[in-house]
């Protein structure tokens, strides 16, 4: 009788095994069900509430552990004219791929989902976007708050520089991906050819700050270039902020206008300094002036409609290797990316 008290412990344990088995494959969802959960929430507050600004993602929040100072960096030799440079030289760490890939996957599933019920029931607030002088099929585009990346850790954009191999670069390229996007970045040394093997999806953006060096951008990347910033950013409708804060900064900010920005560092050495991206409205050169201007481009790929749409403000900054790392820029192209400059 005793031993088979020993044994009443066991028996009970093993009678609730399949209570504590069935209970764990009851909190596993699929991958369908959890689309299916996160629309169903969507529905009741995008479309019943019928705001129509994507705003379900937490910023990506920079921390100092992302950053890894390089004491002695391979990118050196780009400011070898300047050996009193100091720029400060970063590898970005494994812990921020960690967080970035999580953050990027989850906000492309959330954002699959919204488009997804925006199509199903608020097909008329989805913005549309066609240029017909370049031959594309119209695309939808979609409110979203603004998307914030700022790799500086507050430090002015010409002060650090960002080391990073052709896989994390196309990594933080896929960025492009976003909508409303505003990047500011400076990476030292990339290798820009891998804009090329990016399929991008065509989108648009809020402000793009990118100091680096282009010496090496060659006409295919320059008219990858031109793909990409080739989708207007919409304006938004009045009536979207008025119970609904998403954007609400935007909208109503000290600059809406949408920038593009591209710098090259102070004090490259000579080698380094060109800025290649300055012949992105010419035909064949910055150099040659008014007359070189490709009207085509601006018709093509600019902002065909201005009423419903913002215009990006391009800037495009070379400074000259021989001057002091404080001197005005040597070479400086502005304007607007539309046909006629509105």
């Amino acid at each position: 009788m005793k031993k088979s008290l020993l044994f009443i412990p066991m028996l009970s344990s093993l009678a609730t095994l399949p209570l504590l088995i069935a209970s764990k494959c009851k909190q596993e969802e699929t991958q369908e069900q959890k689309d299916e959960k996160l629309a169903k929430k969507y529905e009741k507050e995008y479309i019943d509430k019928q705001k129509y600004v994507f705003d379900d993602f937490e910023q990506f929040k920079m921390k100092s552990e992302y950053f890894q100072l390089v004491k002695n960096p391979s990118s050196r030799e780009a400011w070898k004219d300047y050996t009193n440079r100091n720029i400060k030289t970063y590898w970005l760490t494994e812990e921020f791929y960690k967080n970035f890939y999580k953050w990027f996957k989850n906000f492309q599933w959330k954002f699959k989902i919204f488009k997804r019920i925006m199509n199903k029931y608020a097909a008329n607030e989805i913005i549309k976007y066609q240029n017909p002088n370049n031959g594309m099929d119209p695309i939808n585009l979609y409110y979203v708050k603004e998307v914030k990346f700022d790799f500086s850790q507050g430090m002015d954009s010409q002060n650090y520089a960002l080391e990073l191999s052709n896989g994390e670069f196309m990594d933080i390229l896929n960025l492009f991906n976003i909508p409303n996007l505003n990047l500011n970045i400076s990476p030292i040394l990339p290798n820009w050819t891998i804009l090329k093997e990016i399929n991008f999806n065509k989108t648009y953006y809020s402000k793009i700050n990118i100091t680096s060096n282009y010496g090496l951008v060659l006409k295919s990347v320059l008219n990858k270039i031109r793909e990409i910033f080739s989708i207007p950013k919409p304006y938004y409708k009045n009536e979207h902020f008025a119970t609904h804060p998403a954007g609400k900064d935007d909208f109503q900010g000290e600059d809406r206008i949408p920038r593009i920005e591209f710098y090259t560092f102070w004090g490259l050495r000579e080698q380094n300094a060109d800025n290649e991206i300055l012949n992105l409205r010419y035909k064949t050169s910055f150099d040659k002036g008014w007359n070189d201007i490709d009207v085509d481009y601006l018709k093509e790929y600019g902002n065909y409609d201005t009423f419903k749409f913002k215009s990006y403000r391009v800037k495009i900054v070379e400074y000259d290797p021989k001057k002091p790392l404080y001197a005005d820029p040597s070479k400086v192209d502005e304007f607007v990316l539309s046909e006629h400059g509105l």
